[in-house]
């Protein structure tokens, strides 16, 4: 399951949820949150979550997308990033 799961981090509600339902339509399991404080907030509590990827909003309030890969990256430095 680990390879197929996604955290998915976007403050657009309708791109979240599009985003989201193409990736299920293809077999991923995915998370979702709504910022990068949020993001950063999940792999501090659980690891990497054994998330395979993070798919990460460029341009967001508060944290923007580079802000946040690199406090992931600190956390977990092993996790895969795409920034979009």
């Amino acid at each position: 399951v680990g390879m197929h799961r996604i955290l998915l981090v976007d403050d657009d509600l309708l791109s979240l949820r599009s985003t989201k339902l193409l990736l299920e339509k293809n077999g991923y399991q995915v998370d979702t949150v709504t910022s990068g404080d949020e993001a950063i907030a999940r792999v501090r509590a659980c690891g990497a979550c054994g998330y395979a990827l993070v798919l990460l909003d460029f341009r967001m309030q508060g944290k923007d997308g580079a802000a946040t890969a690199e406090a992931l990256l600190s956390l977990s430095p092993d996790l895969f990033i795409l920034i979009y």
